[in-house]
């Protein structure tokens, strides 16, 4: 099961017309993925949406899945940007969690303080949720931080990492700038049309030495592609669970692989 994606047509940054959705759908079945729960934007970033948008868009591109990858299921889910009221929104409804569960994907900005993220943390599992940290990796306040993560985690934090973040031969931060610069008419992050855009390639910067740490210390729940498009954010899983082979024990992918998706699905505690 691929938990983070952005590939329902139209509605966030993600995929923009449902022929790039049905390219990122044949890649992800490629890879072995036949789950996928689609996590749009919900909050400040992406303030047009609603879940009946949401849900019209997940049908319309469950009818395509039927179509091209048989057997392949999508589940609806949503990545919370973390700002005032959103845990309120997810309290009214507003905001979907993960297929209905208590599971809930929460993103932060790249610079949120420990104190901010650890805020959230605490305001989400008081209420009942069980939070995942979205690409925990970007994080400045928390890298190299092992403790403060492995405190979230015994807390009942589950900890998500893009699968791109385990592969060294990824291209670099500034071919993937210099790619996005060439492409004319690029859609940008808040939905503006930007003719030139380093944004993406930003959010595309590895955090490989990390990632593998957390990894060793067993801090990891659940990889994702986080995939936005059919080209440079494609879906991959598969890719990364050889990267990581060596940097932990087969159970530990066989938990983060299967067995925590389970859990998540079952909405059981994971950790």
């Amino acid at each position: 099961m691929d938990m983070h994606t952005h590939i329902l047509p139209g509605i966030d940054d993600g995929s923009q017309t449902i022929k790039q959705t049905s390219n990122m759908l044949r890649t992800a079945y490629d890879e072995g993925i036949r789950v996928i729960v689609a996590t749009p934007h919900f909050g400040i970033r992406n303030p047009g949406i609603t879940i009946d948008k949401a849900k019209r868009a997940l049908e319309e591109t469950q009818k395509k899945a039927d179509e091209i990858t048989p057997g392949l299921k999508l589940i609806l889910g949503a990545e919370l940007f973390y700002s005032d009221g959103i845990i309120d929104s997810l309290d009214r409804g507003e905001c979907p969690t993960i297929g209905g569960t208590s599971f809930a994907l929460v993103e932060f900005s790249t610079r949120d303080s420990k104190d901010r993220i650890n805020k959230c943390i605490q305001e989400m599992l008081w209420k009942g949720y069980k939070p995942i940290i979205a690409h925990i990796e970007r994080y400045h306040s928390l890298e190299g931080d092992i403790e403060t993560v492995r405190d979230m985690v015994n807390h009942g934090v589950a900890v998500q990492i893009n699968c791109r973040s385990f592969l060294d031969k990824a291209p670099s931060k500034e071919e993937e700038e210099e790619k996005h610069e060439q492409k004319k008419g690029l859609r940008g992050f808040f939905g503006k049309t930007e003719k030139q855009s380093n944004r993406t390639g930003f959010f595309l910067e590895r955090k490989g030495d990390w990632a593998r740490a957390l990894l060793s210390e067993g801090l990891v729940h659940f990889i994702a592609s986080d995939c936005h498009d059919d080209q440079l954010r494609s879906p991959i899983y598969r890719t990364a669970l050889e990267a990581m082979d060596g940097c932990c024990s087969d159970q530990m992918l066989t938990d983060i692989s299967k067995n925590n998706i389970l859990k998540l699905i079952r909405n059981e505690r994971i950790v």
